[in-house]
């Protein structure tokens, strides 16, 4: 498995684990599923599914969760594929095809004393696409927009037909992610920050109606663990556990410190950053007047023209620095007399 592989393993391995958490799952449903169904379901009658035949056929996929629920007397199955990646696959509807023949297979079998009768039914199956790459979803999302010519065919609505829901994580306005308060809309806002800082203002928003326990905090953590960090190369690991510290109570007080610490980090790096412009632009100025000179006095054919040219070069350097540095520090890395510098300041 090449590096990038691993990375969209772990990620899709970071939000299985978090979606496999019931709340959490009903959540994402309600707040960024299109179907009204959601609200119908109870926390109650919503039972996770971890049959391997998901993976039997599929290389032993990590981003499938399978969830039974009830509305009503009725059973409905949710199947959520976590697709955590920039490229798409354009066999999406075939592949959920094949995903809910599974299904329907095993309730086949295990339903088989009521295949004889009348009302023998299948569960409806509401397949579900969780995506967060760059682009734009463009693959169908009919079973029909796969199928060649089926627009001109004209008995298409008597020929199998299904839509699947998709989920476009980085397409959602940062804006209404703020303003909603469950865990999993906060973590569509940190999969959409551009850098540490995005990240940490994300979350440090109203942070009190986000984390209300303990154990949103220690869910929140184990995401993080395999989903953020990998995008942020182990930037972030020191400071995941800094998280929890204190609990609840102290979430605010910590989120504020880390992002004061991540400001600071950067404040110091654009220093560095400047000091180093300096010094490089001062030792080319030094070079170019040293040059400057040499050949001004070659020209005019005396020794004492190059020196001129040289000390001209320095006078020039030195200017250009009297914004940036003080007269002593000038003076010694020019080389020149500190009391030249300060007429120069004066001029």
């Amino acid at each position: 498995m090449n590096k990038q592989n691993r990375e969209h393993h772990t990620h899709d391995k970071g939000f299985k684990l978090l979606l496999k958490n019931k709340d959490i799952f009903l959540a994402f449903l309600r707040e960024f599923a299109h179907g009204t169904y959601a609200d119908m379901i109870s926390i109650d009658s919503l039972e996770l599914d971890d049959a391997s035949f998901l993976t039997n056929n599929t290389n032993k996929r990590e981003s499938d969760i399978l969830y039974k629920a009830k509305i009503g007397d009725q059973d409905i199955y949710f199947y959520l594929l976590l697709e955590m990646q920039s490229s798409q696959d354009y066999r999406m509807p075939f592949r959920l095809l094949e995903y809910q023949l599974e299904i329907w297979r095993r309730y086949d079998h295990d339903q088989y004393a009521s295949k004889s009768k009348k009302n023998y039914k299948l569960p409806i199956i509401q397949p579900i696409i969780l995506y967060n790459g760059d682009t734009t979803w463009k693959v169908p999302v009919t079973f029909h927009g796969i199928l060649d010519g089926i627009e001109h065919y004209p008995a298409h609505e008597t020929v199998l037909n299904f839509h699947y829901d998709l989920v476009d994580v980085n397409r959602f306005e940062p804006t209404a992610l703020k303003e909603q308060t469950s865990l999993i809309s906060r973590v569509f806002l940190v999969e959409q920050s551009k850098n540490l800082d995005d990240l940490f203002q994300g979350l440090q928003y109203k942070a009190d109606m986000v984390f209300k326990t303990d154990e949103d905090i220690r869910i929140f953590q184990q995401w993080m663990q395999y989903s953020a960090q990998s995008r942020y190369h182990g930037e972030i690991k020191d400071w995941i556990d800094e998280l929890a510290l204190g609990g609840v109570a102290m979430i605010e007080s910590n989120l504020n410190h880390l992002l004061a610490n991540e400001r600071r980090k950067k404040a110091q790096l654009a220093k560095e950053s400047r000091q180093a412009g300096i010094i490089e632009g001062k030792q080319a100025g030094i070079i170019e007047g040293k040059q400057a000179g040499i050949i001004e006095g070659k020209q005019a054919g005396i020794i004492e023209g190059k020196q001129a040219g040289i000390i001209e070069g320095k006078l020039v350097a030195a200017r250009q620095l009297l914004d940036l540095l003080s007269d002593e520090i000038i003076a010694e890395k020019l080389e020149l007399p500190l009391a030249t510098v300060q007429k120069l300041r004066q001029e």
